[in-house]
């Protein structure tokens, strides 16, 4: 494991967190619902400061890129590039899925085969299926949109469309999380960390003002 520190933050569900790993340690805090936005970069700020880790000094960021909320998915990427420009910093990013997905493989007595469901919203769910080998979750399918009825998994299903009493119910991503398998992630570059929405947006542009149009 790396002992340069590393960033690691989540906005893609309700209520996001931040973590950072720095000597050995991992610190987190969770950020208000619907308050993200406001939240992120102060609570990034604050924890680097007590933790006297300076922003050039991170090995890596790392943030999921969707699927989820759709505004919580851009304030995440927001902060991820304007972090990443303003210090040339490595950059790690990973699907929410695949975020939860780690969090199930480093369970005590993880299933080698499951489901994560994540709620989509209209009667839906984003779901995908992982297979765990050598303790590293891989994707044995894309994400797909399922109704929030379906049951018929064939493979134990943990996420958030379970009660939060149930066993198999994970909130959303862990910025812990995306912090202890950092090392286990490969870089990537701000062109490519895009935003995956899955579902199109609600909103539909409205024809091109006239005097945008070319003549």
């Amino acid at each position: 494991m790396s002992n340069q520190p590393i960033l690691a933050f989540d906005c893609a569900c309700v209520g996001g967190s931040v973590a950072l790993r720095a000597g050995g340690n991992t610190v987190s805090q969770r950020l208000s619902q619907t308050k993200e936005a406001a939240e992120l970069v102060a609570a990034i700020d604050g924890l680097l400061k007590a933790n006297d880790v300076a922003y050039p000094s991170l090995a890596a960021i790392l943030t999921t890129v969707g699927p989820g909320s759709f505004t919580g998915v851009r304030i995440g990427l927001a902060a991820l590039h304007g972090l990443a420009l303003a210090n040339n910093t490595p950059i790690k990013t990973l699907t929410t899925l695949e975020a939860m997905a780690w969090a199930v493989s480093l369970m005590p007595n993880a299933p080698a085969d499951f489901h994560i469901a994540l709620r989509a919203g209209k009667g839906e769910l984003y779901a995908q299926r992982f297979a765990v080998s050598n303790a590293k979750p891989t994707a044995s399918g894309d994400i797909s949109l399922v109704s929030e009825t379906f049951t018929a998994w064939g493979t134990p299903c943990y996420g958030n469309h379970l009660a939060a009493e149930d066993a198999n119910f994970i909130h959303g991503p862990d910025a812990g999380v995306l912090c202890a398998i950092a090392d286990a992630l490969p870089t990537t570059t701000l062109a490519n960390a895009l935003p995956i929405y899955i579902r199109p947006p609600d909103a539909i542009a409205s024809a091109p003002l006239p005097w945008l149009q070319a003549n």
